[in-house]
């Protein structure tokens, strides 16, 4: 039995009578892949302004937060010298030490 061709229609290219024609054809062409493209640009956008308002929130926070912490435990931040410190898991997420509860 042999196999069955494969038969492949392409639409044939209007001739363009002008530039705006040729602009809407093609539009109209690849909505999809326009509009992906802007959903793309769109969420890697996102991805770099929650970034830099993550960071914001965080110095914010740091500021407020400092003299509280401080009070409230003997040690704070990473590693033997006290300091005040942030480590940055993830781009969403932070993590802070403090040990050694005082005024309890």
């Amino acid at each position: 039995m042999p196999a069955p061709e494969i038969i492949v229609e392409t639409d044939p290219v209007p001739d363009f009578e002008t530039a705006t024609e040729k602009y809407i054809y093609y539009a109209r062409k690849y909505m999809v892949e326009l509009c992906l493209g802007s959903l793309f640009f769109v969420y890697i956008l996102n991805i770099y302004v929650g970034q830099k308002v993550n960071s914001k929130v965080v110095a914010m926070w740091t500021a407020e937060a400092l003299p509280v912490i401080q009070k409230n435990f003997h040690h704070t931040g990473f590693g033997d010298e006290p300091n005040f410190s942030i480590s940055q898991l993830k781009y969403h997420e932070f993590e802070f030490f403090a040990s050694g509860r005082d005024y309890c």
